[in-house]
């Protein structure tokens, strides 16, 4: 007779454990904020272990020439300067503890490195790409998004 109870009591566990396990684990490794969204100054302060004035040559260990972490989101192109925007916003995502990203701050810059030495830059930079457009959690928006239209079929 008592065993009907004890799995009365674990199914109940389960009921009510489930939707936060669920919830943790379902925010986890998916989201990713453009790199858009970090090079807006009002944003900045999302920045978390890194300064838009920082060294991109020394915070990925290559040889990027002389620009910053802000001065490679800003830059337009392809090849090493798109994946200079995707790395910067997936080092971002990476240190800040209110993104849940699919990697980490080493992986982001073990995989910027390898690219500089076989010279794949679009391999990377589709890579983190694809993650920095999920879901942005930060909450203040990003400034370049469209703005949706009412009224307009």
């Amino acid at each position: 007779m008592k065993k009907p109870v004890y799995v009365l009591i674990a199914v109940s566990l389960v009921l009510v454990l489930l939707p936060t396990a669920a919830t943790a684990l379902l925010a986890t490794d998916t989201m990713g904020c453009p790199e858009r969204y970090w090079k807006q100054p009002r944003n900045w302060d999302s920045w978390v272990d890194y300064q838009p004035t920082d060294s991109y040559s020394d915070v990925f260990e290559v040889a990027g020439g002389d620009k910053t972490l802000l001065e490679a989101l800003k830059k337009g192109g392809g090849g090493e300067k798109a994946l200079g925007r995707q790395a910067v916003a997936a080092l971002l995502n990476a240190s800040n503890p209110g993104v849940g990203y699919f990697c980490t701050v080493d992986d982001v810059i073990a995989t910027v490195r390898d690219a500089y030495d076989s010279g794949d830059f679009e391999k990377a930079k589709n890579y983190f790409e694809e993650q920095n457009e999920l879901d942005c959690p930060l909450g203040r928006g990003v400034a370049e998004s469209p703005t949706p239209t009412i009224g307009v079929e």
